[in-house]
């Protein structure tokens, strides 16, 4: 059960880290900017406002992230489907505690 505890945990901390790359920092806004300028009336501004809500965006990451485990794995059977849903939902929900102490240190730190 420990290591269970502790594989979420670190999956959490990839999922707030990965999420918080995406949807605040620097390097993705042109990214951000370019998927918004249309908003709301295209799918494009549509992908934008997923890639711009920090816990949208988590859900992806999570997705994607159960998505390669289970590939990597090759567990396909019913039960691993299962939980890696279970994880999907559970793993954004962990990982936004995460994302606030993460986004509210460095704006403190950097005074933005």
């Amino acid at each position: 059960m420990g290591e269970l505890a502790f594989h979420l945990g670190l999956d959490a901390l990839v999922v707030a880290s990965v999420t918080l790359v995406i949807s605040r920092s620097k390097l993705f806004a042109p990214l951000r900017e370019w998927l918004e300028q249309d908003r709301p009336r295209t799918v494009r501004g549509f992908l934008g406002h997923l890639v711009a809500c920090t816990f949208c965006t988590s859900f992806w990451v999570a997705g994607v992230l159960i998505l390669g485990s289970v590939a990597c794995s090759g567990y396909w059977d019913r039960g691993h489907l299962a939980a890696g849903l279970v994880a999907w939902l559970a793993l954004p929900a962990l990982a936004s505690p995460l994302i606030w102490l993460i986004y509210t240190a460095h704006k403190h730190v950097t005074k933005e």
